[in-house]
């Protein structure tokens, strides 16, 4: 009987560097079913107060190492049922440590019943396939060898159909070679390289079905606009006729070169020194001890085959898997900090503001107004570009719509920021001069969700749902001044596979990029709480312990029975189980119910120690409710003994630390770090910034070599990653979150191309010259001081180098001379045979010069035999070294 397989906490420590108690206890509530911030928040004693990241990283962790985990029981099941599980291969499988170790190991056992080797198996030709293999010195002919296996009732009529067999069987061993394959990925991982060309400049062109794979699904008309925008990208033109590395590839370039591949406005290839791997695979099937194996010809054969058809084309698609894999994590770890940034933005509570996004096209915007509650007040249409009579009417317009509603905020959505910006900054100077009215830009990445869909999730009556026709109309503009009322709020009606927050999110798969913005959502709802008795379920969905069922069910529960007076009311409602609202009862809150605890950032399950803490400070629950009280309550807490009421109260340290601390502030909103938004005045004109001025500005968008930062002007600043920090920076998308507020200092304007270079690093500042530039240095020093050396050695050296090395040819031994030109002999039969050595995504390039071995002190006294050519070349070397300084 099969054991599940069990994940070990010493593997999580070693990987992620926490202590290992931490981690088993960590696990063990995630198995339970608790969420990332239940944990860190109320299961403090258990992991030793592991913050929430940590138990973040642990969670992903985990769900990778579970699914992994679970394939393997599979495998094994699967490999007893067969009647082939060893304990060498059930050991092999359960240690494991990743995917594509353990595919390997299972690749011998996959059905294969439509596959020629499978046959072949079953016609008896394996024993002949183990012949072949294991030949010695006195082996047979071939075709006497092969004579015994014909067979007519095996389907094996001539001595022909047998050798073909055995080649069949031989190639599908060579290909499922676990230490080969691993040779090979390890080839491809340091010399593959990116090959892009457009479909104009290739001569594969692509078939039907590949041009065609993408209009089959969506609209044909949508794909031609998709393949000529991305035609037009200046990211996209710098990368197209070019080859790359694959290792140094940047995720935002390999996710749009994949997208532009499905498009079919681009062909990938996949270039590795396949040399390498062949030559590893002739060693290993090819040469013996001294010298080739017996039937060398026929194994050639097979082990090309296998390469050609089966490994190669195989590991290819995997590396460009793996590529894509790896450009999708990275994406998606840096759309979740800026979702934070942009979720953890302070909202502007009591603002009336008009909000301008653009509707049909960037000289045409939609322009709303909306109150403090976000309640839609009226809307209009403007042009942004076009005559000064256009220009007029819509600064009249947007400037009726701010006197009449008295708005003081002019919100901007990203898409029209470049033209929206200077237009509201000139219509504030002319008039609104002295009066309190300020703009900024707020991202407007993100589709509302359709009216379906949101009447079924937040129900209908809902104060922030698109209820009317007008509202539709204007859904973008409506949704961008919510936003900037309430981020949080207004992000959560958003559908979570459209925030893109400056990156690209097309290629990224759907469910990947959906849990990766609702587990970050979740996070930032949770850092607060929520009122349950005033957030819908949009906002709800969110909260630990609940989805967008569950949330649905406590909407439509509120309002049939009325407002909560208590938490102790949710496991009543059908639906809301005991586990669900041990996750979910810590993060909300009741404000002016029946307990006074309920809207605290305190766990029902420990409202009992909250009664003996406030009998020792002499008061009860009902106290809370006053405010005189509630601060002679602050000076008791403070003069209580904490160590010995943890050993009276039975309760942890960090449980009873936060309780008090909730019970001194408990205003828990508060303690969100907010950032805060830079209201604007007006924009700065290029012709008035000088180098070394100081600014304060938001970052807009980042990419691999710097950070776009808005700090007033027309045109967005670049801070370049050499400008960032006075360490290396290699990535500035991992430096610095898209919404982040920073202050920077001008470096340069340039006036004809309307550029502005700025800085983080204050004026003065130098920048710390990194490892790994010092390192080239030394050795470009090191290297133009061996020239010099070589320069001034006598030219007689060179004449006796050229004599050992004339030597060392004619002291070759013939059995290394077979062995070395085996490799030779397999290319030019290939030629001969016309076929090619790779597959049809698969080009070579020339393999670099390996570093020799150096030589031990024994070898050198020559008490210990040479082990390659490398050796004897640097054993004459020395030889000749000593002459010259005798």
């Amino acid at each position: 009987m099969i054991e599940p397989v069990t994940l070990i906490p010493e593997v999580f420590s070693r990987d992620l560097g926490l202590p290992v108690d931490q981690i088993r206890a960590t696990l063990e509530l995630i198995e339970s079913g608790c969420s990332v911030s239940f944990i860190a928040r109320y299961r403090k004693e258990q992991t030793c107060n592991l913050s929430e990241q940590d138990v973040a990283r642990i969670a992903d962790l985990y769900a990778k190492r579970r699914q992994i985990a679970d394939r393997k029981y599979s495998y094994l099941k699967t490999i007893e049922a067969l009647g082939k599980l060893t304990p060498e291969l059930e050991e092999q499988i359960r240690s494991a440590r990743t995917s594509q170790v353990l595919e390997d190991l299972y690749l011998p056992f996959r059905s294969k019943n439509n596959q020629a080797a499978h046959q072949a198996v079953a016609n008896g030709l394996g024993a002949l396939a183990d012949a072949i293999l294991n030949a010695t010195d006195g082996a047979q002919d071939l075709n006497e060898l092969a004579q015994s296996y014909v067979n007519p009732y095996n389907n094996v009529m001539t001595v022909q159909d047998a050798l073909n067999g055995a080649a069949t069987i031989i190639a599908e061993r060579v290909a499922e070679d676990i230490e080969l394959r691993q040779k090979a990925r390890e080839v491809i991982a340091h010399t593959g390289k990116l090959s892009i060309t457009s479909p104009e400049n290739t001569a594969d062109a692509a078939t039907d079905a590949q041009k065609n794979a993408y209009e089959n699904v969506h609209d044909p008309v949508k794909v031609e606009r998709y393949k000529e925008k991305i035609r037009g990208d200046k990211e996209f033109e710098r990368l197209v006729n070019s080859t790359l590395p694959l290792r140094k590839l940047a995720a935002s370039d390999a996710l749009l070169l994949f997208r532009a591949e499905k498009l079919d406005a681009v062909r990938l290839n996949l270039q590795f020194d396949s040399e390498q791997i062949l030559e590893s695979a002739y060693e290993r099937y090819l040469l013996t001890a001294q010298s080739e194996r017996p039937y060398a010809e026929f194994i050639r054969a097979a082990v090309d085959t296998a390469l050609n058809t089966l490994l190669t084309p195989a590991l290819t698609e995997e590396a460009l898997r793996d590529l894509f894999e790896r450009s999708q994590d990275h994406t998606l770890a840096a759309v979740t900090k800026n979702l934070r940034n942009v979720l953890l933005r302070k909202p502007l509570t009591g603002r009336r503001i008009l909000a301008l996004a653009s509707q049909l096209s960037s000289s045409t915007a939609q322009c709303v107004a909306i109150d403090q509650f976000g309640n839609l007040l009226e809307s209009a249409t403007v042009y942004l570009i076009g005559s000064n009579r256009h220009e007029e009417r819509a600064i009249a317009t947007m400037t009726a719509l701010i006197r009449k509603y008295n708005l003081s905020v002019v919100a901007i959505a990203l898409g029209v920021s470049k033209n929206g910006e200077a237009f509201v900054s000139k219509m504030l100077k002319e008039n609104f001069a002295d009066q309190d009215v300020a703009y900024f830009i707020v991202d407007d990445s993100g589709a509302p969700l359709d009216a379906e869909a949101e009447a079924e999730l937040f129900g209908k009556g809902s104060s922030f749902s698109f209820a009317s026709e007008r509202e539709k109309r204007c859904r973008l503009a409506l949704s961008v001044a919510r936003r900037a009322l309430n981020p949080i709020l207004e992000y959560s009606r958003l559908n979570p596979e459209t925030l893109s927050l400056g990156l690209r999110q097309r290629t990224l798969n759907r469910k990947a990029l959906r849990d990766a913005v609702t587990a970050e959502f979740s996070r930032c709802v949770n850092l607060f709480g929520v009122d349950l008795n005033r957030v819908d379920a949009a906002l709800l969905r969110y909260v630990s312990g609940l989805n967008a069922a569950t949330a649905k069910i406590i909407v439509d529960y509120r309002n049939a029975h009325g407002s909560f007076k208590t938490l102790s009311e949710l496991p009543g409602i059908s639906g809301i189980g005991e586990s669900a609202y041990q996750q979910c009862a810590g993060f909300l809150r009741i404000y002016g119910g029946d307990n006074p605890l309920d809207a605290l950032a305190i766990h029902p399950e420990m409202y009992g120690v909250v009664d003996k803490i406030l009998e020792k400070c002499g008061q009860t629950r009902d106290d809370l409710k006053d405010a005189g009280k509630r601060a002679l309550l602050q000076d008791a807490l403070q003069a209580l003994d904490k160590e010995q009421l943890t050993t009276e109260l039975g309760v942890g340290q960090y449980a009873l630390k936060d309780i008090i601390a909730e019970l001194q502030s408990p205003e828990s909103a508060a303690k969100v770090n907010y950032l805060t938004p830079i209201l604007k005045k007006g924009t700065v004109q290029l012709e008035s910034l000088q180098p070394g001025m100081e600014l304060t500005g938001v970052v807009v968008n980042a990419t691999n070599f710097g950070v776009f930062v808005d700090v007033g002007a027309q045109e967005t600043g670049l801070v370049h990653t050499s400008r960032l920090n006075t360490q290396y920076v290699k990535d500035a998308r991992d430096y610095l979150p898209i919404g982040q507020v920073v202050t920077v200092w001008v470096v340069s304007v340039d006036l004809e191309h309307r550029r502005l270079a700025l800085s983080m690093l204050k004026p003065g500042t130098e920048f710390v010259r990194t490892r790994r530039r010092n390192a080239r240095r030394s050795n470009e020093q090191s290297r133009g001081e061996d020239e010099a050396r070589e320069s001034r050695r006598p030219k007689r050296d060179n004449a006796r180098s050229d004599d050992s090395s004339e030597r060392a040819q004619r002291e070759r031994g013939e059995d290394g001379a077979r062995a070395r030109g085996a490799h030779n002999r397999g290319r030019r039969d290939r030629a001969e045979r016309g076929e090619r050595s790779h597959s049809s995504r698969v080009i070579d390039v020339p393999a670099k010069p390996k570093k020799p071995t150096p030589l031990s002190e024994e070898m050198k006294q020559g008490k210990e035999p040479l082990r390659s050519f490398s050796d004897l070349w640097q054993f004459a070397m020395l030889n000749q070294i000593a002459d010259d300084e005798k």
